[in-house]
């Protein structure tokens, strides 16, 4: 075999002494653990020989250059793609100084750094300037990796690539990094940077920016009923429709999920920024038609402009989101300009949310008790349980502030159970001391319709108290049929087989569909006090209510009218045969403990009653608990 420094007009006695070398750091070499016969057997040179052969057609077809020094530092063979990058064959290159190379370009401390790493560690990788045989010099990534010999020498692997193709990778890499992956855009961290760079730019130049928060509204819906394939085909159709909205001086980016931002570096009032987020919001109002579905969605935008709603990037963000989530409140498929109002009522929320817990944890919360009473007859049919909170800082919270912090916070199910079971130990209470026949009517949200355990929770409450479960009514408001649509039917079901009865709460507000009352177990509609209000003045007034009770009987369902507060009202809803009625003319709310003395007198005699409430002036507040 020739020498390290000899020519070979083919390279081939250095390929394949280049060949063992790498065959053994491939597992061909003696020692290694693998089916290769042992150094000495008749086979090992026919193996080793083969082993030589693949590695040479591998390197020979690699795209990257390959260049391999020996111990001394001389180039031992080189691959095609080499020649082809270098314009030196391998009969060039073979037996020479990798300083063939050498551009010139660097000064001699590159080379001893590069020394340096390889020396401590092995490997050195990093851009470098070339020159090809031409003369040209160009630039090319080179990766240096030291390796032993078969013999013991130490042996140089250079892996030659050339920079366009590191940029294409960098490129690639930097794209995956600030960008997202599913529709394109600039994503959180590249959001973060361009935004800190538009304030500071706006600080400097003293002018205002507006930065947009946008929240897909129900998306979760279309996520879970259609799959995630179409969950992501609306959310690049969202892509592209709101870019179009948008100039090349904005950054229009997706923060994750359904959430997106727009910066608008260059607006010269608040009138600007709304005017892209109601073009915006048209937009994403329109069908969208992904995979063979008409689609459609909404979206509510919070709006933040500097330096009045805030001085820093993060100032910004937290009051678009506020925004954002006042839109949401205020009925979906909107824009809100932040307002520091928005803060302080969050503020008040928090604050809310933490007392509501407190007071959970340690039974704060009352019950109180309003009649139902039979038009006919005058007596009591059964009485409504809801829930009231008299904070000891705060006073007396209505239920329309603390219910809704409930629902928001995650807690209505514990607070529902509370109630539910106190009103039914009471009722218990009542039968036990001689009360009769007593229905509890019980209020239940729509959050609590999507929350598991509602039906268990209910029968294990009636299976403690003893209490027959026909005698417990769920009120559910009309609105949770928007909400929950088809899925309702299966919860309603449940509890009808469980043997409790159903009624539809403010009847005639949410404009649920008239199917839904054939189709679900409802055993009675509750007239909304909207309505009720003014039957006696009000010839539009008296016309709904009449012909919802009228509703109610042809489809044998009863119907009770809330609100009732007057002997005119009264009248009205006797003349129209209403079953039942409730309201401040017989009782207001109260605790148990004034409740029972209506219940033993009956409430009995004339229309006035003996119940009514000592100031029927106060007209009967959101007193329901959901």
């Amino acid at each position: 075999m020739q020498s390290p420094g000899s020519q070979d007009p083919t390279g081939t006695s250095q390929w394949r002494r280049l060949g063992g070398t790498l065959a053994g750091l491939l597992g061909c070499a003696r020692g290694a653990t693998s089916p290769v016969p042992r150094a000495g057997t008749p086979t090992a040179p026919i193996v080793a020989d083969e082993c030589a052969r693949l590695v040479l057609q591998v390197l020979e077809h690699v795209p990257e250059g390959v260049m391999v020094t020996g111990p001394t530092g001389a180039i031992l063979g080189v691959n095609a793609a080499f020649t082809r990058v270098t314009g030196y064959d391998a009969a060039e290159a073979t037996g020479r100084k990798p300083s063939l190379l050498r551009s010139g370009h660097h000064p001699p401390e590159f080379y001893e750094a590069m020394w340096q790493s390889l020396d401590q560690t092995g490997r050195w990788a990093g851009e470098i300037w070339n020159r090809r045989k031409s003369g040209d010099i160009y630039p090319e990534w080179l990766d240096i990796s030291r390796v032993v010999c078969a013999r013991g020498g130490v042996c140089h692997v250079a892996v030659y690539s050339s920079v366009g193709q590191k940029d294409g990778m960098r490129e690639r890499l930097h794209h995956l990094a600030y960008y997202d992956a599913l529709t394109g855009l600039p994503n959180r961290q590249l959001f973060t940077d361009r935004l800190r760079q538009a304030v500071a730019l706006a600080q400097r130049e003293e002018r205002p920016l507006a930065l947009l928060f946008l929240d897909l509204d129900r998306f979760k819906e279309i996520n879970d009923s259609l799959g995630h394939d179409v969950g992501d085909g609306i959310l690049r159709s969202i892509a592209a429709r709101v870019t179009r909205c948008l100039r090349d001086s904005d950054t229009f980016s997706r923060l994750g999920g359904d959430e997106f931002t727009v910066i608008l570096p260059k607006v010269a009032r608040a009138a600007d920024a709304v005017q892209v987020a109601e073009k915006i919001v048209r937009q994403i109002a329109s069908p969208h038609l992904v995979d063979g579905h008409e689609l459609y969605l909404s979206t509510s935008i919070g709006i933040a402009l500097f330096p009045d709603h805030g001085q820093s990037p993060e100032e910004l963000l937290k009051h678009a989101d506020t925004a954002m989530y006042r839109a949401k409140e205020n009925g979906r498929n909107r824009y809100e300009v932040y307002s520091r109002v928005m803060t302080e009522s969050v503020r008040r929320q928090w604050e809310l949310d933490t007392e509501l817990r407190r007071a959970l944890e340690r039974g704060e919360l009352t019950v109180a008790y309003q009649p139902l009473v039979t038009i006919g007859s005058g007596r009591i049919a059964g009485v409504e349980a809801l829930a009231r909170w008299q904070h000891p800082r705060l006073g007396a919270v209505p239920p329309d502030v603390f219910v809704p912090v409930a629902e928001h916070v995650g807690v209505i199910g514990e607070l529902g159970a509370q109630v539910l079971r106190a009103a039914a130990r009471q009722v218990q209470a009542w039968r036990e001391q001689g009360a009769p026949w007593l229905r509890l009517a019980f209020n239940v949200s729509a959050v609590q319709l999507r929350q598991p355990g509602l039906v268990e929770l209910i029968a294990a409450v009636y299976a403690e108290t003893g209490l027959p479960l026909n005698e417990l009514e769920l009120e559910i408001k009309e609105s949770a049929f928007l909400d929950r649509g088809e899925s309702l039917v299966g919860i309603l079901l449940q509890l009808h087989q469980l043997g409790c009865r159903i009624a539809i709460d403010d009847f005639g507000t949410g404009y649920s569909s008239l199917s839904n009352l054939r189709r679900l177990p409802i055993h009675r509609l509750k007239v909304d006090q909207s309505f009720v209000a003014h039957v006696h003045d009000d010839p539009n007034d008296a016309a709904i209510a009449a012909t919802i009770i009228s509703m109610a009987h042809h489809l044998k369902l009863r119907v009770t009218a809330e609100g009732v507060e007057t002997a005119e009202q009264l009248a009205f809803l006797r003349q129209h045969q209403c079953h039942e009625a409730q309201g401040y003319f017989f009782s207001a709310p109260r605790p148990a403990e004034l409740i029972a003395p209506l219940l033993r007198a009956g409430l009995g005699g004339d229309d006035r009653g003996p119940g009514l409430d000592p100031a029927p002036s106060r007209r009967r507040q959101s007193s329901r608990y959901v």
